[in-house]
């Protein structure tokens, strides 16, 4: 089974003031309940940077950007996202936001080690591409770029070769991370209604995610 990443949503803007973000701040305009912060964490709050956690994400804030990663899985998505970068965009609507974008990595394990740069060629390096010769030793590894317009903006995958953490094996093992990035870039008329908007695509972009992680790991991934 393909295994999970790192899964964020990003909302890049122009001099955001950090300084806003105070813990009472949060907890005042709902963005967290007060019994919601994970004590065993630090809770940071800088005038250059704010950085918070719950048992289910965490927020960061910094002058060019808002960043919300999730620490557990499986949970609501975007009613979680909703609540947080949501709220927060709706309630500093006149902040110059400049684009919103969701990062989902999986990284795909092979069932046969040995047989894995075979595949990796076999997925990358067709014998029409016009560097098959150039790479034809047994040490070579692949990896690809795609992107396309997709309903919510532009998707774009990095594939790339990875040597993966210990699981069942006792040395780390060879296989492919997937790298998705969802962004979309917001006009001047209604930043915040955009970023809200586009948080209620979660589901979608990870289900087109997903998809396609299966369809790479087909057949010779666990």
């Amino acid at each position: 089974m393909p295994e999970e990443g790192l899964f964020n949503t990003v909302i890049v803007a122009n001099n955001l003031n950090p300084s806003i973000f105070s813990q009472l701040w949060l907890v005042k305009n709902g963005v967290f309940a007060e019994t919601e912060f994970d004590q065993s964490k630090p809770l940071i709050f800088t005038p250059m940077a704010v950085n918070v956690a719950t048992r289910e994400l965490e927020l960061m804030v910094l002058p060019q950007m808002l960043q919300a990663t999730f620490v557990q899985k499986n949970v609501d998505y975007e009613r979680l996202l909703k609540k947080t970068l949501g709220t927060i965009a709706n309630l500093l609507p006149h902040t110059p936001y400049q684009a919103v974008g969701f990062n989902l990595i999986w990284n795909l394990r092979p069932k046969d080690p040995v047989e894995y740069k075979k595949i990796d060629r076999a997925i990358f390096l067709s014998k029409d591409n016009p560097l098959h010769k150039s790479f034809g030793e047994d040490n070579c590894r692949f990896g690809g770029y795609f992107s396309k317009d997709v309903s919510m903006g532009r998707l774009r995958l990095n594939i790339a070769p990875v040597t993966l953490p210990f699981s069942k094996e006792t040395t780390p093992i060879e296989g492919l991370q997937l790298t998705f990035n969802f962004n979309h870039d917001l006009t001047e008329q209604n930043r915040a209604g955009e970023i809200f908007n586009f948080l209620g695509y979660w589901s979608s972009a990870h289900k087109m995610a997903q998809e396609m992680v299966a369809d790479v790991g087909k057949g010779w991934s666990e």
